[in-house]
């Protein structure tokens, strides 16, 4: 997380002289996926933990604590266990609420880094670092151009991953070829999870309309109305209105409910929260309100959801 961070380490890549199973993927072009750093970072509302621009793709995991990630502009609370996904180039900033420090295990992935060029286990997080915008460090489009929000449960995989790199870069005696593995297994995983993620993070979508889904994604847990979706993807109600219809089929505030009711029926698979707890975490200031209309999409009562989820009889 930190550019001063001190697992810093120059070495040279020798794809050539790694063979079988002990070689991880390079493309056609020469290119492959590198992990160029992992820490794991205590924050306390006393620091203020701010990046702009930071070129990689972070993936950061709380571990404790609580309080906001800002990324890109988008505020997203967190606490233990929540996963956020950044991508290239991103601004972020770190918000610990008070007396809770944030304990957070972040990963840097270098989606394409060229082969013929020495590897740097370090990322650039400002302008006047020597590896900012280097050519042998490239994104890929393929990848969510927004921010996005997990849970654990989500994806079990990514969490492990990032939780087990943050750990190995601190022992300090991270090599280039390691770097290489753990990039080519995180990549797969990102690219397995884009898949299954909501359509926030389809690269196809109009970026006006991914950025309005995102940003209802990261503010789900309040109540909001069209008026603030539309100022938040800077468009107006009828442009937003044809956008959600044509590639999602559906209106934006119905899209809204589907996502609130989906996120609700989660937090209910979880089984740690009451009713009114979880209508509360998904926007519904009315729990009976939620529990109508979980009942009409669910076709069961979320207490009766919880059971079958739990398999409790």
């Amino acid at each position: 997380m930190s550019p001063s961070s001190p697992n810093r380490a120059t070495v040279r890549a020798h794809p050539e002289v790694c063979t079988g199973m002990l070689d991880p993927v390079v493309d056609a072009r020469g290119w492959f996926p590198l992990v160029a750093q992992a820490d794991a970072t205590l924050i306390s509302t006393r620091d203020r933990l701010a990046y702009d621009g930071v070129q990689s793709r972070a993936y950061c995991l709380v571990t404790s604590g609580t309080g906001h990630i800002v990324v890109n502009g988008i505020g997203y609370e967190v606490g233990p266990r929540s996963l956020i996904g950044m991508p290239w180039g991103h601004h972020v900033e770190y918000r610990p609420a008070r007396n809770d420090p944030l304990l957070v295990s972040t990963v840097h992935l270098i989606p394409r880094h060229d082969a013929a060029v020495p590897v740097t286990l370090r990322v650039a997080h400002a302008p006047d670092d020597p590896l900012w915008d280097s050519s042998h460090r490239q994104d890929l489009p393929a990848l969510p151009q927004v921010p996005f929000q997990l849970r654990h449960g989500d994806r079990v995989g990514l969490a492990l991953l990032i939780a087990f790199a943050a750990h190995y870069w601190g022992r300090g005696d991270v090599t280039a070829m390691v770097g290489r593995h753990i990039g080519a297994v995180l990549l797969d995983e990102v690219l397995t999870a884009r898949r299954r993620l909501a359509p926030q993070y389809d690269p196809n979508l109009p970026p006006t309309l991914r950025r309005a889904i995102a940003w209802a994604v990261g503010h789900v847990h309040r109540s909001f109305k069209l008026a603030d979706l539309c100022a938040a993807a800077g468009v107006s109600p009828t442009t937003l209105g044809r956008l959600f219809r044509c590639h999602l089929g559906a209106a934006p505030m119905t899209w809204v409910q589907h996502l609130r009711l989906e996120r609700g029926a989660r937090l209910l698979r979880e089984g740690t929260l009451t009713v009114g707890q979880v209508a509360r975490r998904v926007g519904f200031a009315d729990a009976e309100y939620f529990a109508r209309l979980f009942r009409r999409r669910y076709r069961m009562t979320p207490g009766e959801w919880r059971r079958r989820s739990m398999n409790v009889p």
